[in-house]
């Protein structure tokens, strides 16, 4: 007995064959808009673009339309720069609207960079068009030094006052250096240069550095903590 095609068999696979067409095309269109960002194309983003564009970047600044025209204008890369998609995921949660998040891997010269974009498009008569977008650059912790490279560990022991008021401890245990806060908590700093130290990555900081200054006689005067903002925190004699 051979099997039939049912009308219900035959919507769903119309429907599955539309959904592969619909995520590849929407996939094309947001790796060609990108693709002109990159590369200051404001004609192919002001084409491809809904009049109620908005751009955020992972360094927090956000865009309009005519201010991210802007912006794109002023982007001419010398360097070459060449981009792979490996990871594109999409989803259409109403039939004219695509949310495409990916994964690229971007490579200027032979340095690569992870970035993460969510690109939010909507279906018009001309086709695929960006209404939202943003870029992420993945957190990518700086290489390990031995612990001799960044100095003297005893040099950086001590208290640091924070702007706040709050006291914190360095201190040395064996090789390591610990930053201990009022509570107890320890965090242990990992060596990336002479001086310069790293945490760990912090959901709300991401990357966080710690650098000792040195006064005009090389003694420790002051811890700065950088994340996503610059604090000096003295030393307390």
């Amino acid at each position: 007995m051979s099997p039939k095609t049912t009308p219900l068999l035959l919507l769903l696979l119309c429907i599955g064959l539309h959904s592969r067409a619909q995520q590849h095309d929407a996939a094309d269109a947001a790796k060609r808009w990108w693709h002109a960002v990159t590369f200051g194309d404001t004609a192919y983003v002001r084409a491809h673009s809904t009049g109620g564009l908005t751009v955020t970047f992972s360094n927090g600044r956000s865009f309009t339309h005519a201010a991210f025209l802007a912006q794109v204008a002023k982007h001419d890369p010398a360097a070459k720069i060449t981009s792979e998609w490996p990871e594109v995921q999409a989803q259409f949660p109403a039939p004219k609207t695509a949310v495409l998040t990916s994964r690229v891997v971007e490579r200027v010269g032979a340095q690569p960079n992870l970035l993460k974009y969510l690109t939010v498009l909507v279906s018009t008569d001309s086709g695929w068009q960006v209404a939202a977008a943003q870029s992420t650059r993945e957190l990518e912790l700086a290489p390990r030094l031995p612990a001799a490279g960044a100095g003297q560990p005893g040099d950086y022991a001590g208290a640091y006052r924070t702007p706040g008021g709050i006291t914190l401890r360095v201190q040395q245990r064996d090789s390591t250096l610990l930053l201990i806060e009022p509570s107890g908590t320890e965090t242990k700093l990992e060596p990336i240069g002479h001086g310069l130290f790293e945490g760990p990555v912090l959901l709300f900081a991401g990357n966080v550095r710690f650098a000792f200054n040195r006064d005009s006689t090389g003694k420790v005067v002051a811890l700065t903590r950088i994340a996503h903002r610059v604090i000096t925190m003295p030393r307390v004699p």
